[in-house]
């Protein structure tokens, strides 16, 4: 099994391999401009050693060491997302066809060995292929197939609906994640683990635990609370997993606050509807301002992209709230037009000021 490691300057291989590859081109181009900069010993010692450190990287991990490879990467990543999703269909259509069919004990023995086999098949995969796609495919089906049986088994056995089902999702794809490298997965477990804590949350309170979907709020403090521990302790994950549980944490933040300032009756605050959703309207944007400026300080790019995503979407959003009923069709678009003129100038100004 090999899972790709951050390496002691907290600089995942990919990343080293890039750095390689543009340092080579920037030195190529300096050298045809200026003439040569190194004595020849010198650059012929550069040299191996860099090929070394790839050949190095390149046969312990997936790295792309040139852009042609990081196209085919990326298009193997779509694959096997297409993969899985199909499997993923292909089980759930046998079961809603044959279930019936099927006596209690065999669908009980069906749904316990589904994850072992899911799981015999990703370790599999992971020791007979370098770049982990057919892992990565296989860890998605176990997951399904984790999630089918205990929903499943729930059913069979007359098993009450419990937030502690999210936390057995959550506990078994992170132990994957970790696992084998998977940062799709982890998402998922991030996803499930804030459902899990919502939803006991919402309990003690002596409500049932799935109404925590109508108070967005529980999502917004726990979204900010992912990106929080991270912030305070970023050496908690290696680079790339610290990366994607930001990622997931953010925008389990905005999607709250976007929600809270579309319907302000969902908020547990009392006071009136558009009040709330005036002042929800300024959270999100002071906090899609501050997501910007923490991703620039920290150089955490995922959470720069997610938080200005987040702000553009949030005033288009806001646009057909506020004016698409009463502004003329021509009027509405000029004005839609006039805001991404606006963003385009913000945004330019603050590249400046980072130039």
């Amino acid at each position: 099994m090999r899972v790709e490691r951050p390496s002691d300057a907290g600089t995942s291989p990919q990343r080293r391999v890039d750095r390689i590859r543009v340092f080579r081109e920037e030195l190529s181009a300096v050298e045809q401009e200026l003439g040569p900069l190194l004595e020849p010993p010198a650059r012929a010692r550069l040299d191996e050693h860099h090929s070394a450190v790839l050949d190095r990287l390149k046969g312990a991990f997936d790295v792309d060491a040139s852009e042609a490879e990081r196209q085919l990467s990326l298009g193997m990543r779509v694959a096997s997302l297409l993969g899985a999703f199909a499997f993923c269909a292909a089980v759930f259509f046998f079961f809603y066809r044959y279930w019936g069919r099927i006596s209690t004990p065999t669908q009980v023995g069906l749904l316990v060995s589904g994850p072992l086999l899911g799981l015999a098949a990703t370790e599999f995969a992971a020791r007979r292929e370098r770049t982990l796609y057919f892992a990565l495919l296989a860890g998605l089906v176990t997951c399904a197939s984790f999630v089918l049986a205990l929903e499943a088994l729930g059913r069979i056995f007359s098993l009450p609906t419990s937030p502690w089902r999210y936390l057995a999702w959550g506990g078994f794809c992170w132990t994957l994640a970790f696992a084998y490298g998977f940062r799709l997965v982890l998402a998922a477990a991030v996803v499930s683990l804030t459902v899990f804590l919502l939803g006991s949350a919402t309990l003690l309170t002596g409500a049932w635990w799935a109404s925590f979907f109508s108070r967005p709020e529980g999502m917004v403090l726990v979204g900010a609370a992912w990106v929080g521990m991270l912030a305070v302790r970023p050496s908690l994950l290696p680079p790339d997993f610290a990366a994607t549980v930001r990622l997931t944490g953010a925008s389990i933040a905005f999607i709250g606050l976007l929600t809270l300032g579309l319907n302000g009756n969902l908020s547990l605050v009392p006071l009136g509807r558009r009040v709330l959703e005036s002042i929800y309207d300024a959270v999100a944007l002071g906090a899609g301002a501050a997501g910007i400026g923490l991703g620039i300080r920290r150089g955490w790019a995922e959470t720069r992209l997610v938080s200005t995503g987040f702000v553009i979407l949030l005033l288009v959003v806001k646009a057909f709230d506020w004016w698409w009923e009463w502004l003329p069709r021509e009027l509405f678009f000029l004005v839609l037009g006039l805001m991404a003129v606006g963003i385009l100038v913000a945004l330019r100004r603050l590249r400046a000021r980072l130039a």
